[in-house]
């Protein structure tokens, strides 16, 4: 557009209309392009990078600052870009009410300098406006209190006004006004606000664009670290500026430092200087330890003009990132409720970080879960956690950070709780006259020669009978394909049995019953899960002990397996023809397996922890092996040791020494008997001194 400009003589407010001008200007954007457009009737988005704020009128213009809001919020519209009616440059600012607008604030201000205000106006013939704008200026010392004019009045100093009734249309006319900077000025405040001084403050559109305040600024800026930067776990051993002054003029500056010490009085000066301006990235060595707060300011004098500023206090902390952590206290557990039905946890804690940093806990899932004391301090983050009674087990993820807006939880733990009296019985097979789950309706089918018969039996009167290395209790329940086997196209265990009723799915206990007088294979499964676990014995010695495995070393399970064996030096081979009890736990941490009541391997592995393996294929009793098997049960807790040992003898087990013989047990055949008594019989005259090394006995002593 052809733009013309217009020069008029405002003689009552001692300003003047001028040309638009190239100056030196020490406004941010002043074009207003970083403005974000939202559309054509949108509202400009306010962004403090910009360096503009929104300025709503309220009389008294020294507390109207506001971010957001304020007046009426239609007061300020970007306009869109390549529209007509634009300055040369892409964006615009237009109005459409009055008492309502937008400043800037502008630090680095020299008293006795002259400063000069200026801006670029426009209304068009399709939107003539009624809308007037004023240039007003607030002078602020260092304090940032506002300073009052001379003669007082209003702190906003009116330095040029546009009326567009008093100006041609669809031309651009630049106002402007000079004033000089007060006793104690540091900073002013570049306003531009809409009025009615002689319109009716509503109708039409006035554009603005080239905002200007001409004038020397004197000012350190860009402090690294940054102002407000905490420092975590850093140690900085400079500080860097810039320094601010008119091109070419010599300047002065001196450093003033202070730590934890915010009181400008008690800062210590480190370090001077000079140089010419502009300067940047000006440094200055510092010493710095952690756990401490960091004040410093630059004082800059413009030795040229004899403008001196005095810096505005920046700050920086080197603390250690806070953290905390739960000590004490296994990944996960089991938590049992007592007879009225609640449960309580003390969790010892530590926690470190910037003072005033709390430590946070908090429980996933929420409900029923309460915190003593409700919010822990750094110096004592220990809790007791008190769980409101459930019906059925439910698991808790307890987590506890130390939380001043930059830090993340670095610790959980699991707890299970589970109601008391609670075992988790999920399935039964009692092999009774068939292969039913007499608890969950988990029934089986017999495959191949399997079959149930009444001959022996470890508990009830009866038991599976594996008679051939085919025969064995498949247990296909209600499955879904199993995207484990997608590599293995046509494979018979294309199912995932469905136990909906494992409440924990992090840890569970599967034991049976087990008569075998001979292996003719390396390997017999007594109850497995396939891909997911397996109580079984393993080895290429017919002999070989038993194991309990989690997991399967397969691609598609890259975590593995992980398999606690019987490592006790007494080892039973499952094959002397008696009845041995089989146990595998697993809580989330550890693979257990227990032979006949006792705790024999244990390997500490959390690879499965809340992601066990039930999948991978149908639930499969006996197979592999010529045997007898009775009283599988399955359940979704890990039971405990004592648990264990309590179902043992409820099944009538006896005659267990895997640990080691009683003292006794002369013969080591894990039982006190007559046979035991024969032995000391038979030498009862030959031994009455136990100092006679012909003695074969030894009585054991009282």
């Amino acid at each position: 557009m052809n733009k013309m400009m217009v020069m008029i003589l405002l003689l009552a407010l001692g300003c003047i209309v001028v040309p638009s001008a190239q100056a030196a200007n020490i406004l941010s954007d002043p074009g207003f392009e970083d403005m974000v457009v939202t559309g054509y009737w949108k509202p400009a988005t306010f962004d403090e990078s910009t360096g503009w704020f929104r300025f709503a009128w309220g009389g008294d213009v020294t507390n109207t600052w506001v971010t957001d809001g304020g007046g009426n919020n239609d007061f300020s519209y970007s306009v869109h870009p390549n529209h007509p009616e634009l300055n040369p440059d892409d964006q615009a600012m237009k109005n459409r009410w009055a008492n309502t607008g937008l400043g800037q604030i502008v630090d680095g201000i020299v008293v006795g300098q002259t400063y000069t205000f200026s801006l670029d106006c426009y209304h068009a013939t399709t939107h003539p406006s009624k809308v007037d704008l004023e240039i007003r200026v607030v002078w602020h010392d260092a304090e940032d209190t506002w300073l009052p004019p001379e003669g007082g009045g209003d702190a906003a100093i009116e330095v040029a006004h546009y009326y567009p009734a008093d100006n041609p249309l669809d031309t651009w006319v630049t106002i402007s006004g000079d004033m000089v900077a007060p006793a104690t000025a540091t900073s002013v405040r570049f306003i531009v606000l809409s009025t009615n001084d002689k319109g009716d403050g509503n109708g039409g559109y006035t554009y603005y664009d080239n905002a200007v305040v001409d004038g020397p600024r004197v000012r350190a800026y860009d402090p690294q670290p940054q102002d407000g930067e905490a420092l975590l776990g850093v140690l900085p051993t400079e500080v860097m500026w810039g320094v601010e002054v008119p091109t070419g003029d010599s300047f002065d500056y001196d450093v003033y430092w202070s730590i934890d010490d915010p009181n400008v009085l008690n800062f210590t000066k480190i370090g001077s200087g000079s140089g010419t301006g502009p300067s940047v990235d000006l440094t200055q060595v510092v010493t710095t330890e952690m756990d401490h707060d960091y004040y410093w300011y630059v004082d800059v004098n413009d030795v040229t003009i004899g403008g001196f500023s005095s810096g505005t206090v920046w700050t920086f902390d080197t603390f250690n990132p806070p953290s905390a952590s739960i000590d004490n206290q296994p990944l996960s557990q089991n938590l049992w409720q007592d007879g009225g039905g609640t449960a309580s946890l003390f969790v010892e804690a530590s926690a470190s970080g910037k003072a005033g940093t709390t430590a946070t806990w908090i429980s996933t899932p929420s409900a029923g879960v309460t915190f003593d004391p409700p919010t822990s301090t750094l110096a004592d983050p220990n809790v007791t956690v008190n769980f409101a009674t459930v019906a059925v087990p439910t698991t808790y993820e307890l987590m506890v950070s130390a939380d001043d807006g930059s830090a993340d939880a670095n610790d959980v733990i699991y707890v299970n709780v589970i109601p008391n009296g609670y075992d988790g019985l999920t399935a039964l097979y009692e092999f009774e006259s068939d292969a039913a789950d007499s608890i969950g309706g988990h029934d089986g089918t017999l495959v191949g020669g399997a079959l149930v018969d009444t001959v022996d039996a470890k508990v009830g009167s009866g038991s599976l009978l594996c008679s051939t290395l085919d025969d064995y209790v498949e247990v296909l329940d209600s499955g879904v394909a199993d995207p484990n086997w997608a590599a293995e196209p046509g494979a018979p265990d294309e199912v995932v049995a469905k136990w909906a009723d494992f409440t924990i799915t992090n840890q569970f206990t599967v034991s049976a019953w087990v008569k075998a007088e001979e292996w003719t294979t390396s390997w017999q499964q007594i109850v497995t899960k396939d891909d997911g676990w397996a109580l079984q014995r393993n080895g290429a010695d017919p002999t070989s002990v038993s194991m309990f495995r989690v997991g399967r070393g397969t691609d598609t399970d890259p975590r593995g397996e992980v398999t606690a064996r019987d490592t006790d030096e007494i080892q039973i081979t499952l094959t002397d023809g008696n009845w041995h009890q089989l146990v595998g736990t697993f809580d989330g941490l550890a693979v257990r397996l227990y032979v006949d009541g006792f705790l024999e391997g244990i390997v500490e592995n959390s690879s499965y922890l809340n992601s066990l393996p039930l999948g991978g294929g149908y639930l499969q009793i006996g197979d592999r092996g010529i045997m007898r098997i009775d009283q599988v049960r399955l359940h979704d807790i890990a039971l405990t040791d004592s648990m264990v040992w309590d179902q043992f003898v409820a099944d009538g087990g006896t005659n267990s020494c895997r640990q080691q013989y009683l003292a006794t047990d002369l013969n080591e055949d894990c039982s006190t008997d007559l046979k035991d008594f024969a032995l000391i019989a038979a030498d009862w005259l030959l031994c009455s001194d136990q100092t006679d090394p012909s003695c074969s006995v030894v009585i054991p002593l009282p």
